[in-house]
């Protein structure tokens, strides 16, 4: 519900959904207004992730943040927000998110490091209790208006993002990248990629 910054989370017990509570972000009206909180939400166990591509950071950073809410004593709360760091302008970080086991990828589809609206994603993970934003994929043959990060999907090991307007056999037909990230118990992601070709950028996020 965009306008009122609300999502709304619903469980289902003996055959009946029903409402169990409201989320909402938190910060200061730079946050809140108009920051499209709940364009893309993602459910995994007792963690959700709920995009807002157009809400500030508080303290610096640039448009759109990803918000994880875990239930604390009961009550669904904030956790961790993630988003681009600067100098980057307008990258919509939050358009698209997902969430299995331990990783969150985060679309953010018109980050401009390989021109305008070319795209970029974010992948944050949990380490014992707490979630923290380690790095983020650019696409290596990326172009000015892919999009890339306009849809993400993981399953804890494997990310696909699409870029819907990629060129490819023709204009904007768009395409999909896929890659492997494996975790390990030291503090840091080795990538694997395919034939497309999603290159890792390691430490870019601040």
């Amino acid at each position: 519900a965009n306008a009122e910054c609300r999502s709304y989370v619903f469980e289902l017990a003996g055959g009946v959904w029903s409402e169990q509570a409201i989320l909402t972000p938190t910060g200061g009206l730079a946050q809140l207004f108009h920051s499209e909180f709940g364009q893309a939400v993602a459910v995994d166990g007792d963690t959700i992730v709920v995009g807002a591509p157009r809400a500030y950071p508080v303290i610096g950073g640039t448009e759109g943040l990803a918000y994880v809410f875990e239930p604390l004593n009961g009550v669904w709360t904030k956790v961790a927000e993630f988003g681009v760091a600067a100098p980057q302008v307008h990258p919509h970080a939050g358009a698209s998110v997902s969430i299995s086991k331990s990783i969150i990828v985060i679309g953010a589809p018109d980050d401009p490091p390989l021109g305008a609206q070319a795209g970029r994603v974010l992948v944050a993970r949990k380490r014992y209790c707490c979630w923290d934003q380690y790095f983020d994929f650019l696409a290596n043959d990326g172009a000015p208006g892919d999009q890339f990060g306009s849809a993400v999907a993981n399953d804890g090991s494997f990310i696909a993002s699409g870029a819907k307007f990629r060129d490819e056999s023709s204009t904007d037909c768009g395409a999909v990248y896929t890659g492997a990230c494996v975790i390990t118990t030291v503090d840091h992601c080795t990538a694997k990629v395919n034939s497309l070709g999603c290159t890792p950028h390691i430490g870019n996020v601040g």
